[in-house]
């Protein structure tokens, strides 16, 4: 599908989801930085570790295989750019270009990547899994409410991580700022959905939600827009 053609409706709205060891998708690509454009390899040189390099560079080509079963192209003929609409650096919100339909995010951390290509606005995040509470996290981060959740946990530091994801989900789909979305509230997860709330309780975007769970990270994915999530080896909420 090229820019400017109509978009799929229905039953055909899809979101691919992978998530993934950074050493697999390493692995099963040739020359993986010849995928990146020349601004995604600049920025991989740039790191000082390799781990962290190969992190970056996994997920970038992630995130083409996922819009490319997503079009049904080939994740060397897409071109994935970004740039800051305030200062035109390459940051901010993701776009697959002649694919006006096509969303994409994705996240990278200690040796696992993750990535989404959907036909509405998505967001995905990844950490690796924790037990510890991060007291000033909870302080900045969380609403009143959100705060009792992860003090009545059992498992306080893994509430704290999955509040965290959705939070940081929701930014990457481009919908609000990080500061913004520390008053929303996104502890309401029932059905497959999300809905998130402020703490005055306005009503907010409803969004599908998806979780993945392995032995060292979690990771959360949000659409919106009705689509049907395609999660390659995860667990959904």
């Amino acid at each position: 599908m090229t820019r400017g053609a109509p978009g799929p409706s229905g039953a055909d709205r899809r979101a691919i989801v992978a998530v993934r060891p950074t050493r697999e998708v390493l692995q099963e690509v040739p020359d993986p930085r010849q995928l990146l454009s020349a601004v995604e390899r600049d920025r991989a040189a740039a790191f000082r570790y390799d781990a962290h390099r190969d992190d970056f560079v996994a997920a970038h080509v992630l995130v083409r295989m996922c819009a490319a079963e997503l079009v049904g192209g080939r994740p060397e003929d897409l071109t994935v750019i970004q740039r800051c609409s305030s200062c035109g650096g390459p940051h901010g919100k993701p776009v697959v270009m002649g694919h006006d339909e096509v969303h994409v995010s994705w996240s990278h951390a200690a040796g696992a990547v993750a990535a989404v290509a959907a036909h509405a606005l998505c967001g995905i995040d990844l950490e690796p899994r924790a037990d510890d509470v991060d007291a000033a996290l909870v302080d900045l981060a969380l609403t009143e409410r959100e705060k009792r959740l992860v003090e009545s946990s059992r498992r306080p530091g893994t509430a704290l991580l999955r509040l965290w994801l959705r939070k940081e989900a929701i930014v990457k789909t481009g919908e609000t700022s990080l500061d913004a979305v520390f008053s929303l509230d996104v502890t309401d997860a029932g059905g497959g959905v999300l809905r998130t709330r402020t703490a005055s309780g306005a009503a907010g975007r409803s969004w599908a939600i998806a979780e993945h769970r392995s032995a060292t990270h979690l990771a959360t994915v949000l659409t919106a827009g009705g689509v049907t999530i395609c999660l390659h080896g995860a667990e959904t909420e």
